[in-house]
């Protein structure tokens, strides 16, 4: 009974990777979907939303976003974010189309506003942690390719933000050398 046991064992470890290998076998493995958009470099992916009524709030986690990537509402103009970070570091929301560039201590929540002057993507990241994949993306339609513009002079620039925690309400820009693990 022993020997039978054991040979029943040893059939069943050695066609587990058979099963595994064979076409058709792939099917039940989960694949990772694509994000939506493209950006430069690397990216840790950890879901899409949409701004419903034109809002969103993004946690800010220890090299990522998420939601990594934000769909636009049809015929949105703007969008306000909350930005909270739910990590252990300093990090930065930094939006180069907006001149958006926010500092965030751990615990702490800020707001800002996105404008949306047309089709496309805009993309936002983390300066400390950019390289690791802390990036993501505000986007219309899949595909749509990134804006790169800075808001002009004549325009009203960036929309003033405000922190919704105990800190002093002034936006805080950061500095290369100020905080972080000094990228």
């Amino acid at each position: 009974m022993r020997r039978l046991l054991v040979g029943v064992t040893v059939l069943a470890a050695a066609l587990v990777p058979v099963a595994l290998l064979a076409p058709g076998a792939s099917a039940t493995v989960a694949t990772k979907a694509k994000p939506p958009i493209k950006l430069p470099g690397k990216v840790n992916v950890h879901g899409t939303a949409t701004a419903t009524g034109n809002t969103i709030e993004i946690d800010q986690h220890d090299d990522y976003f998420s939601p990594t990537f934000v769909k636009i509402p049809a015929k949105a103009t703007s969008i306000s974010v909350t930005i909270k970070n739910v990590g252990s570091t300093q990090h930065t929301f930094t939006v180069p189309a907006e001149n958006i560039d926010l500092l965030l201590n751990p615990g702490e929540s800020m707001n800002a506003t996105i404008a949306i002057k047309g089709p496309g993507a805009i993309a936002f990241y983390c300066k400390f942690h950019q390289t690791l994949g802390m990036q993501g993306g505000f986007f219309d339609k899949k595909g749509a390719h990134l804006i790169s513009s800075v808001a002009s002079a004549s325009s009203s620039g960036p929309v003033a933000t405000s922190p919704t925690t105990a800190t002093p309400p002034t936006t805080r820009k950061s500095s290369g050398s100020s905080g972080g693990y000094g990228y």
